[in-house]
């Protein structure tokens, strides 16, 4: 379990990372940036094949893209000074119950 964690973590932390160097290229026009955002987005890929070694693909893959664009998101607004709209507020809202939810339920184990 501290595995999947961790490695959800860092897929998710480089992912944002790379996402925000993106930007950071585009917006002034940087190849350090570029580098930076290829770098991390291929240690997020990385993190992400040794978590889908042990774990549920469809779960994991979930949780990935749920906590990146939620990541991505709220750094966007810190970092970039980006609005969030009411709509997606909302969506945040709607993910974070539908991780809730997902947590919740799940195959009883045998005993």
């Amino acid at each position: 379990m501290k595995k999947t964690v961790f490695y959800l973590s860092a897929a998710v932390v480089f992912n944002v990372m790379a996402l925000l160097s993106a930007r950071a290229a585009y917006l002034h026009h940087n190849v350090l940036f570029t580098w930076v955002a290829m770098l991390t987005l291929g240690m997020a890929g990385f993190c992400f094949a040794l978590l889908l070694r042990d774990q549920m693909t469809a779960i994991v893959n979930v949780l990935w893209i749920a906590f990146s664009t939620m990541g991505i998101t709220v750094m966007s607004f810190c970092v970039f000074d980006e609005r969030m709209s009411l709509t997606q507020l909302l969506g945040m809202l709607i993910v974070l119950v539908g991780l809730t939810l997902l947590g919740q339920g799940g195959a009883k184990p045998d005993e």
